[in-house]
């Protein structure tokens, strides 16, 4: 149910059917290649909440564009927020969702620079009591998928792999060929380059820009939406799997205020 088209009617009864449950795909605009477009996070989350509230009922908000980028400033394009204001405005947003009914609020990651904040976010929300619970979802695309997809569809070529790849320009793909132009595909720049291999055990946020500064990583040389789209639908049940996990045991809600009671009080 996608909460801008609903009537007011329509949006009281979903709140109840949902159970409280709403979907936030959290993506970013950035460069994905010189192949993909810029809002193709945007188009990824939007597609698997609504395919998987369509199989276990949740309300989901429009896609939610401020995800974390800063590592692509130095291309045009990239919308990236200060860090504090990016986290003022999560919890706006979950404020005023949670005043509309909806006490389940699960953000769905679709970026994947998105995962550390989003999972700081979720520990935040300890900072102060509130009457709704907030979920991070992090997709688990696991090794066993990977095999999968190449044993049906072809191994793509080279190293790397994650990010405007054979996966997300299958999806792409998936929704319109016209989005996609791989005459614009520069195979030499998709590989990682490995500037910062030699760190032992630890983390920059050049991460990803040592290894892929173009932002390209995998070759997507013969993407095919078949192969996207059966890419995007282990997300969607992973996240069907999440919903329904929601849905069946409150325990997070009743920990929660467990949580804020003792700490009211600590000692006591």
């Amino acid at each position: 149910m996608n909460w801008e088209t609903l009537n007011i009617q329509q949006f009281t009864q979903a709140v109840k059917d949902s159970k409280g449950v709403c979907l936030v795909p959290i993506g970013c605009i950035e460069k994905h290649g010189d192949h993909l477009p810029l809002g193709t996070d945007l188009f990824f989350g939007r597609d698997v909440c609504l395919r998987a509230a369509a199989m276990e009922t949740a309300v989901v908000f429009p896609s939610y564009p401020f995800g974390q980028v800063s590592e692509v400033r130095h291309y045009m394009g990239a919308v990236a927020l200060e860090a504090n204001l990016q986290m003022e405005l999560m919890q706006a947003l979950c404020d005023e969702i949670a005043r509309n009914g909806l006490d389940k609020i699960i953000l769905v990651c679709s970026h994947g620079g998105n995962t550390h904040m989003l999972r700081y976010f979720a520990q935040s929300q300890l900072d102060k009591r509130r009457d709704y619970t907030v979920y991070a979802h992090i997709p688990n695309f696991s090794h066993e998928m990977t095999i999968h997809l190449n044993a049906k569809y072809g191994a793509p070529q080279g190293e790397g792999g994650g990010h405007a790849d054979i996966n997300e320009t299958g999806f792409i793909m998936s929704i319109s060929e016209s989005l996609v132009a791989m005459e614009n595909l520069q195979v030499e720049q998709t590989q990682p380059q490995g500037n910062l291999k030699h760190l032992h055990n630890a983390y920059t946020g050049l991460h990803f820009y040592g290894d892929y500064p173009h932002h390209v990583a995998g070759d997507p040389t013969g993407a095919t939406a078949e192969r996207g789209a059966a890419w995007r639908d282990f997300f969607v049940n992973d996240l069907v799997a999440t919903i329904q996990s929601i849905k069946l045991n409150d325990n997070a809600a009743n920990l929660q205020h467990e949580f804020f009671d003792m700490a009211d009080k600590p000692g006591a």
